[in-house]
């Protein structure tokens, strides 16, 4: 897309949007099991899922922009994977349901899988199932998950951005100028050629494959 003259961020929110709408599908049946099974409120499980579909966006966008290669790929999704389940399991035998250990639990909030697990352990464990019950409980108000996710999303999205601006996309060579190149123009003779390219510039990184270059192609094979 970006190839074919789609603007850069254009073509950023749509792999955002793609990425938002798959992981927030396949959560769904979650939020149904859990409204079937543990009474909560389906609506709040709709809001915690579509929070965390887009702050997990953001945070794995964010990741691969570092360094947008095969093994960070990795690192980020099997990574976060993990940590996720340390941050239950830890949270959940440690800290998380004590009136303490507030500087652990909000600085890995700051990470939105850490948000994620604790918001949903406090879901799931049925302190909270409606949304007047957002301000508690005490030790891990589900309304602060909320809020950390939602500031998430915007803050790694917009890092994310920022990263992709300031450096080359080595997974995606700078695109061809396409503006005003492609055009139909007439010959001396007066026929209307059918493909008219001029002076196209196409770089990998730094080095130019293509420098200036200008041709034409009418029914006649004729080269301008």
């Amino acid at each position: 897309f970006t190839f074919f003259g789609l603007s850069f961020f254009v073509n950023e929110l749509r792999w955002y949007l793609v990425s938002v709408i798959m992981l927030f599908i396949t959560s769904i049946p979650f939020a149904i099991c859990l409204t079937a099974f543990i009474k909560i409120n389906f609506g709040l499980m709709i809001i915690f899922y579509l929070l965390s579909s887009t702050a997990m966006s953001s945070f794995l966008l964010f990741m691969m922009s570092l360094n947008p290669t095969h093994g960070m790929g990795n690192i980020a999704g099997y990574g976060i994977l993990f940590t996720f389940f340390i941050a239950i399991f830890w949270g959940y035998f440690d800290w998380l349901f004590k009136e303490e250990g507030y500087v652990e639990k909000y600085v890995l909030s700051l990470f939105p899988h850490a948000a994620l697990s604790y918001t949903m352990a406090m879901l799931g464990s049925g302190e909270v199932t409606q949304f007047d019950q957002l301000d508690g409980p005490s030790y891990y108000p589900v309304k602060y998950g909320f809020t950390f996710l939602t500031a998430e999303t915007f803050v790694y999205f917009g890092l994310y951005i920022l990263i992709e601006s300031l450096k080359r996309r080595l997974w995606l060579p700078a695109p061809i100028k396409w503006r005003n190149s492609t055009k139909f123009v007439q010959n001396e003779k007066g026929d209307t050629t059918s493909i008219v390219v001029d002076k196209v510039l196409k770089k990998y990184d730094k080095t130019i494959a293509i420098n200036d270059i200008s041709c034409a192609y009418n029914p006649e094979m004729v080269i301008l």
